[in-house]
């Protein structure tokens, strides 16, 4: 989460062994800054979380046509092999001890995801919960359309997360050729007429924070009602195609960080005068966020230098917030300004309300005036 950040470029003539002591000191002296910096920093959310999206990321965009997401919501997904059995109807309808592995409605490890290359998801902290995780699972058959009337099949599953096994039972099937069932804490992802949604309230709790290892050990085809006619030797085709589903969409407690370079600020003599004793540089900012988290610049713990930094109010696309504020800089030389190390952390504010992550979030920044020592100019380069 902390990174050396190099944020000012210092000219080593203000660092001065030997300076006349009869120079008197004056104020600080405070400029409008709309006449150096006429646009606002613009910080992204692919800035703000660096190597979380963009090409080769965790996270991708989400389908535009989903009834879960907005137009740029970030989300993770994985997709498993299509698998396939053809188990026989006595074996379904009337399994015994004896019947071949081969023949039972059983779909063994169809699905295993690995997050030992994921980069800490977001590069975040163990301390956030996905809101709204999701599992789906289209089942094509040839049996289900046939069942008439009080006859129809559920699903027994056991996942294994982490290396701990979690069996949900009776997940039901309707009676159609091709469906998919999403498996998720708050539902909503179905929306055709071959979808529906199973709510599953643990899920958020078994990937939060997002674990080493994400399986499904069986999924089995269990019939309720009676049995319909059938021959021996008769068999059925079900194919199976799950699907792991993470929406960026967060609850408190989760908390993200990341490092921030502010590569476009010098400071640069003023002629020859110099000044000493005056060790602090302020600016008064108003920041607007459309990030829907508490935004929060730190300086880590330093004696040379340190920074302070007001919290950065939530926001949305549709309803962005402004937050009004001063940002100081203290140091005790100039040359130690480049040894500032900062973290930013976002953190999903309390509330039960959606915060989603987007592509199109994130926070600008305005400098109003800027209050420096006399005998220093501070420029923001393009």
């Amino acid at each position: 989460m902390a990174g050396a950040c190099n944020p000012l470029t210092v000219d080593k003539s203000y660092d001065l062994d030997k300076v006349d002591p009869s120079v008197t000191l004056l104020p600080g002296a405070t400029v409008d800054a709309s006449a150096l910096i006429s646009d606002p920093i613009v910080l992204p959310i692919g800035q703000l979380l660096e190597g979380a999206t963009g090409e080769g990321s965790f996270l991708k965009l989400a389908p535009d046509n989903d009834p879960i997401f907005d137009p740029g919501d970030l989300m993770f997904r994985q997709d498993a092999n299509v698998a396939a059995i053809n188990p026989k109807l006595a074996c379904i309808y009337n399994p015994q001890p004896t019947d071949d592995p081969a023949d039972k409605p059983v779909f063994d490890n169809p699905m295993a995801v690995f997050m030992v290359d994921v980069p800490g998801m977001l590069n975040v902290s163990n301390e956030y919960t996905l809101r709204n995780p999701c599992v789906g699972l289209r089942v094509v058959s040839d049996l289900l359309p046939t069942l008439g009337e009080g006859q129809s099949m559920s699903m027994d599953i056991v996942f294994r997360v982490a290396g701990t096994e979690h069996p949900v039972n009776g997940v039901p099937l309707a009676n159609m050729a091709d469906q998919t069932v999403f498996l998720s804490p708050k539902g909503g992802f179905a929306s055709a007429a071959n979808e529906s949604d199973f709510l599953l309230a643990d899920l958020s709790g078994w990937v939060s924070p997002l674990p080493f290892e994400f399986r499904i050990i069986s999924l089995t085809l269990k019939p309720a009602g009676p049995a319909p006619a059938y021959a021996a030797g008769d068999k059925a085709n079900f194919s199976l195609t799950p699907s792991f589903i993470l929406p960026a969409d967060f609850s408190r407690p989760s908390s993200f960080g990341s490092s921030l370079a502010f590569t476009g600020v010098k400071i640069t003599p003023n002629s020859d005068k110099y000044k000493v004793g005056l060790y602090s540089i302020s600016a008064h900012f108003e920041a607007t966020s459309t990030l829907p988290f508490e935004i929060e610049i730190v300086g880590q713990p330093n004696d040379s230098v340190s920074i302070t930094f007001p919290k950065i109010n939530p926001g949305s696309v549709a309803n962005p917030v402004r937050t009004e504020g001063d940002i100081l800089l203290e140091y005790k030389s100039y040359s130690s300004i480049s040894s500032l190390i900062t973290d930013i952390t976002a953190t999903a504010p309390a509330g039960d309300d959606p915060h989603q992550l987007n592509s199109n979030q994130s926070i600008s920044l305005a400098i109003k005036s800027v209050t420096l020592p006399e005998g220093v100019e501070i420029e923001f380069l393009k």
